[in-house]
């Protein structure tokens, strides 16, 4: 009884390894990567601006006309109190804009920007990608920021990709991870050739 129950056990654990090596290959093809275009570097940045901060350009000739008609008026109110006249009229508002009016809501711009090179023989038109942040701990997508940009990038060369948006890297991310440096991806999604030809990803089984 023991003898066949050794046996059994011994078939159980062939079967097992055998359906691993022969799944193994399978996960090892899940590369998405074009095999004529390289991504070089990647980067992001972030900028803030204050639309009420930013100087008008019409300020200088505000003040300028505000001194011109004060200059004005002084004068011919110095010319009533010599024929003992009084001014009629008060003097004309001034046209300075308000500068204490409350500051709007600052802007902030993502700027992702990935550097490529096509090694292949032909020249790429348009690249579909994605600027992806992973968690530091477990590797999940956490934030995902998708593009098509238009190029002409021949064989041998390089070029940047940029995009831009309102959205920061990550709608949320976990309290065992915040604090940490996200991970950081450029993902090529589709590659259209100028001949007309595409490269995609095969579909995911």
């Amino acid at each position: 009884m023991k003898r066949v129950v050794s046996l059994l056990f011994l078939l159980l654990t062939g079967a097992a390894s055998a359906q691993a090596q022969m799944t193994a290959p399978a996960a090892a093809t899940t590369n998405t990567a074009p095999p004529d275009l390289v991504v070089l570097q990647k980067k992001w940045q972030s900028f803030s601006r204050n639309p009420a901060l930013d100087q008008d350009p019409f300020d200088a000739n505000d003040d300028f006309a505000d001194t011109q008609r004060a200059q004005r008026v002084n004068d011919q109110m110095n010319k009533m109190r010599g024929r003992g006249a009084e001014a009629l009229e008060p003097p004309p508002p001034s046209t300075k804009r308000n500068k204490d009016t409350p500051h709007s809501e600052v802007i902030k711009t993502y700027v992702y920007r990935a550097k490529v090179k096509n090694t292949g023989a032909k020249t790429i038109c348009v690249i579909d990608w994605g600027y992806n942040f992973l968690d530091p701990d477990t590797q999940q997508e956490l934030g995902q920021h998708l593009y098509t940009t238009k190029v002409k990038i021949r064989p041998g060369h390089e070029d940047e990709l940029v995009g831009r948006s309102a959205k920061p890297q990550t709608a949320t991310i976990s309290a065992k991870s915040a604090g940490k440096e996200l991970g950081e991806q450029v993902v090529i999604y589709r590659v259209e050739y100028e001949d007309g030809s595409v490269w995609q990803p095969p579909p995911q089984q």
